[in-house]
């Protein structure tokens, strides 16, 4: 696998990916889980935090020693709602429709792990005005979701 070496292109042979299992290797080239680490010395391989949002079951060769964290899944936000302010300012009516959708996240050591659960979608019309507004968009929290992914979709 290529990768920046101090602004050369890098290679090593116990960095591997394998876009068949779309599997991540280090100091390993048969990967059994989605992200499979070995210790090249032998020693224990300490921290080692595995995981993502949408697949909660991962697993370590049986050599690995160490600590593992799952991230449990987190549930969709409810209730989604977006509407129009015509007070506000950002965009102009032109009679598109505007769909939004939320996907709640957790962060843990500095790193967001998007669930696989996502809201239904919240979407308006603008009323073709021409004027300006901005959208509004609420909804029920997610439990344990340090965040949200909000993505929009103008139709």
């Amino acid at each position: 696998m290529q990768f920046n070496d101090s602004g050369a292109f890098g290679g090593d042979a116990n960095f591997t990916w394998n876009k068949i299992k779309d599997s991540l290797g280090i100091q390993n080239t048969n990967q059994q889980s989605a992200l499979h680490v070995n210790s090249a010395t032998g020693a224990a391989l300490a921290d080692v935090t595995v995981g993502s949002a949408s697949l909660v079951a991962e697993s370590l060769p049986a050599q690995a020693s160490g600590s593992t964290s799952l991230i449990a899944e987190l549930d969709a936000p409810t209730s989604p709602t977006a509407s129009a302010n015509y007070s506000g300012t950002g965009f102009t009516a032109d009679n598109s429709t505007y769909d939004y959708q939320l996907t709640p996240y957790y962060t843990a050591g500095g790193v967001n792990y998007l669930s696989s659960n996502v809201s239904s979608m919240a979407s308006f019309t603008d009323d073709n005005s021409t004027s300006p507004f901005s959208s509004s968009i609420s909804w029920s929290a997610s439990p344990n979701a340090s965040g949200y992914k909000l993505e929009r979709q103008i139709n």
